[in-house]
């Protein structure tokens, strides 16, 4: 293989094809994919800040979603023990329990819809931003809304 020519280093092309580019010079496509990840993981932790630290959080968070839905539906049925279990520790009516089951969850759920729309409004602009933008400065807003969002989670 022969060397790259002088002041030059192999990056791939939009269709991920070997090309020289000069050195410090990034291709537009790169650029805007550093400006998408930042936004990316800015979402991943706005997502994160109103919950507890737990690997498998979320999943329990969607199973008492889920037995609360099937409760509301069935009231008649036996209580859930994710609801049954949470008015106990909490010492709360079942109806007390599932009614801040119920807000809790609305809450995540408006959450995720804002992260949602704050993400795709960012990468819409950096898609539609000209090759010689700069697409951190075009991300910067919409992460600091996201920031912004963790940090009202947090507070």
């Amino acid at each position: 293989m022969n060397p790259p020519p002088e002041g030059m280093v192999r990056s791939p092309d939009t269709a991920g094809m070997p090309q020289w580019v000069a050195i410090g010079e990034q291709a537009a496509y790169a650029r805007r994919a550093q400006a998408v990840n930042w936004i990316d993981a800015t979402a991943d932790r706005a997502r994160a800040s109103d919950r507890s630290v737990g690997r498998y959080l979320d999943a329990e968070y969607q199973l008492v979603a889920q037995a609360l839905a099937d409760y509301r539906a069935h009231p008649d049925a036996e209580v859930p023990e994710s609801i049954q279990s949470y008015a106990t520790a909490e010492g709360l009516t079942v109806e007390d329990a599932a009614q801040q089951i119920a807000e809790a969850a609305a809450r995540v759920q408006e959450r995720l819809q804002d992260v949602r729309r704050i993400r795709l409004a960012g990468k819409a602009a950096i898609r539609d931003a000209s090759d010689d933008a700069d697409f951190m400065e075009t991300a910067r807003p919409f992460v600091d809304q996201l920031e912004a969002l963790a940090t009202t989670a947090d507070a």
